[in-house]
């Protein structure tokens, strides 16, 4: 039981950040992208170890998608001397949660269900 209460506190964070950067790029207009992002955590129902893999690797970019997105809002905004730093401050939240959730799929309990197979 316990396990399986912090197996989920641990995918919650990483189904949010793809559910962020899926939210991102349909904002974007890139429908076909987002849609497919929001169909990755479901591969995280099987149990081998590419699964948490390929999960990483998604936010792993998407980490960097982030980055680069705050970059260019924020020389955009300096550019017409519109108030970035608020913007910068919650973005860059973002992008250090999509890196936590990445961490997190590290974890012992995360290994124990999926590589046990070795």
């Amino acid at each position: 039981m316990k396990t399986k209460i912090l197996t989920f506190f641990i995918y919650l964070p990483v189904v949010l950040s793809v559910v962020l950067i899926a939210a991102h790029f349909y904002r974007k207009g890139q429908y076909t992208f987002a849609y497919t992002l929001i169909g990755t955590p479901v591969i995280l129902f099987i149990k081998k170890p590419f699964s948490p893999r390929i999960i990483q690797t998604i936010l792993f970019f998407a980490t960097i998608q982030w980055w680069m997105t705050i970059y260019k809002i924020i020389e955009f905004r300096k550019a017409f001397n519109m108030p970035w730093l608020r913007f910068g401050l919650i973005m860059g939240g973002v992008a250090v949660f999509t890196l936590f959730s990445i961490i997190l799929l590290e974890s012992k309990t995360i290994k124990r269900i999926y590589f046990k197979y070795l």
